[in-house]
């Protein structure tokens, strides 16, 4: 029982910590998203890395990020990162080492919510090779 008031008491520290309000309670723009790399049907063999880097731009508060590569022809998922966060601005860096018995096209899916619910997608598409 006291394991799960302590518990229970984080859980709500955390999220009396996010207030879901922004300052700009009128703000409808989403999230500005930037793939700077990989660029966009590039390609790639087994054994190399692919490098993500993502910008990602609010003009009031961003809330949330989920970055995703798959691989469409299979629905493989090769990497999910997301994270909370508060701040105007960040940068997203990973990697993903290519690993394929046959051609396929990865897809590098990146989606940003900020505090008012506004939600934007950025998505690029990769070549790899055997």
């Amino acid at each position: 029982m006291k394991l799960t008031t302590i518990y229970l008491s984080a859980v709500l520290l955390f999220l009396a910590g996010c207030d879901s309000a922004s300052e700009d309670a009128n703000d409808v723009l989403p999230p500005q998203i930037f793939i700077s790399s990989p660029e966009a049907r590039s390609s790639f063999r087994v054994g190399e890395w692919i490098y993500v880097e993502v910008e990602l731009a609010e003009n009031d508060v961003l809330h949330q990020y989920t970055m995703i590569v798959d691989e469409l022809d299979s629905s493989r998922r090769l990497l999910t990162k997301s994270d909370h966060l508060h701040s105007k601005e960040v940068t997203l860096l990973d990697s993903v080492k290519v690993e394929a018995d046959q051609a396929a096209t990865w897809q590098v899916m990146v989606i940003a919510e900020d505090h008012n619910g506004n939600v934007a997608q950025a998505v690029t598409e990769v070549n790899v090779f055997p």
